[in-house]
């Protein structure tokens, strides 16, 4: 199995968990997903009783992950499958590690690194 089946598999079950359904009660219009920045946005969803805090949500700028998971920028730039491998990684140390409420969602970023990667003519 590849490494980018094994990520995918990883990632639908952490989407499938308990935790994630938390964070996603948390939000409404789930479906506002990632915009053009690879960075997932959401509304908070205002069924609180007013005693718990509000939903946050924080994003890690592309650099800190060459330290955390091995992040070669060269490659994330050229490379189609390794900017899927590595998009997937981000997102699920993120949602490991960075104890925010951002919930995990089944879209993905057609930011301009995914653009790079594919059309590249480097």
């Amino acid at each position: 199995m590849s490494q980018l089946n094994k990520l995918l598999n990883e990632y639908a079950k952490m989407y499938a968990g308990d935790e994630n359904k938390r964070r996603l009660f948390l939000w409404t219009r789930v479906d506002e997903g990632i915009r053009w920045e690879n960075q997932w946005h959401g509304l908070p969803a205002h069924h609180s009783s007013g005693a718990d805090p509000v939903p946050v949500t924080a994003e890690c700028l592309d650099r800190i992950w060459e330290s955390l998971i091995g992040l070669e920028m060269g490659r994330y730039y050229t490379e189609p499958e390794y900017y899927l491998e590595s998009y997937l990684k981000m997102k699920i140390n993120k949602f490991r590690f960075l104890h925010d409420d951002t919930p995990l969602t089944m879209d993905t970023t057609t930011t301009t690194m995914l653009q790079i990667s594919l059309f590249s003519t480097f």
